[in-house]
């Protein structure tokens, strides 16, 4: 272009937005300050209910969930279960040591031992059972 036309057009005025220009502008930017607001409510709720969640994870008693971080801090058991009267409830308690032995990585003696005792359980429990006449 030429350098006497870009200078005119340099010379010119700063033409004047009108007041509703300034209205809109003001009202967009209402909408992002709120939009930005929402969006960090949004999120701060997000990471206090991952928090919240994380933190009561696995810290209830009696919570099966709970078990695998307590059987990495358990000192392996080189005795035998005690067994209840139960059968039903004995073969849970037994398998339960098993997961827990496993959990922890205990040795070969303590998991035959377990499985024994396991095995010793259900052949207890099918010795009576006689065979149907077929």
């Amino acid at each position: 272009m030429n350098d006497q036309l870009l200078k005119q057009l340099r010379d010119l005025p700063d033409a004047k937005p009108s007041d509703a220009v300034w209205e809109k502008l003001a009202a967009a930017r209402q909408r992002q300050v709120r939009r930005q607001r929402g969006m960090v409510a949004g999120g701060s709720a997000c990471v206090a209910l991952a928090v919240t969640l994380l933190i009561n994870l696995g810290l209830k008693p009696g919570d099966d969930r709970a078990a695998p971080a307590i059987a990495t801090t358990r000192a392996p058991t080189s005795t035998i279960p005690a067994v209840s009267n139960t059968p039903s409830e004995s073969l849970h308690h037994i398998d339960r040591e098993l997961q827990l032995a496993y959990a922890r990585n205990a040795d070969d003696a303590e998991l035959a031992s377990l499985w024994a005792v396991r095995r010793g359980l259900i052949h207890s429990r099918t010795d009576n059972v006689q065979p149907l006449g077929i």
